[in-house]
């Protein structure tokens, strides 16, 4: 199992999928709970209600930690990352997992709420570990493992500097990236990056980030990305 590409900007397009995706994981765990308890303790009603309790924090943090993505957001095509668009770790996992006991009250109803009412469709514990849920970035050629190093002026020309963050080649033929004010420009065809390779472009003055300093990159398919 392998932590995936998020799409960032989704954040707001995943709420069924998180339904979907607990529903699953609570009955894997309720599975494994139930031989666990039926091999080790007689009281089965007792041990498997303390044993559910403890396997699930263990089952989140740890899957979210190591993966971003536990069994069931992976059958759902979504992962946790922090907001700032980097990987979900320990700290925010634990943070964010700890704060089901809040979310969890009356069937998440808290939770619940706390998604319907926020921009980014964070429950309690996204808000307090800085977490959002994306949808998994669809492998276009790699694309989703571009992000922007620098953005910089140098004797009045302007400069973006991107990075293949991926593990393979992106090919960026016929693709184009547009700022936060809508300018954009297009690579050459046939061009491609290599594995960590960065390629610094001359871009229009005017072609500056927006507030979050995020573009959108377009494939030649229509498929979008946000970088970084």
């Amino acid at each position: 199992m392998e932590r995936p590409q998020p799409q960032l900007g989704t954040q707001n397009e995943t709420l069924g999928k998180r339904i979907l995706a607990w529903i699953v994981d609570a009955i894997i765990i309720a599975v494994i709970t139930f031989a666990v308890s039926s091999v080790l303790w007689s009281d089965r009603v007792g041990s498997f209600i303390g044993s559910a309790g403890i396997l699930s924090f263990v089952y989140f943090i740890y899957f979210e930690a190591e993966y971003g993505q536990t069994l069931g957001k992976k059958a759902m095509n979504v992962v946790v990352v922090k907001e700032d668009g980097s990987d979900c770790d320990w700290t925010a996992s634990v943070i964010r997992n700890v704060a089901r006991i809040i979310d969890g009250f009356a069937f998440y109803l808290v939770g619940m709420i706390a998604i319907l009412l926020t921009d980014n469709n964070q429950r309690l514990g996204d808000i307090v570990g800085d977490t959002i849920v994306v949808k998994v970035a669809t492998d276009v050629d790699g694309w989703s493992g571009l992000v922007i190093d620098d953005v910089r002026e140098e004797d009045g020309d302007r400069y973006v500097v991107l990075r293949n963050a991926s593990d393979g080649t992106i090919n960026l033929s016929e693709a184009s990236i547009t700022d936060g004010s809508g300018n954009r420009f297009r690579f050459a065809e046939g061009f491609t990056l290599d594995a960590d390779e960065t390629e610094t472009f001359r871009v229009h003055e005017s072609f500056a980030p927006d507030d979050d300093s995020t573009f959108t990159l377009t494939t030649r398919d229509g498929t979008e990305y946000e970088i970084r």
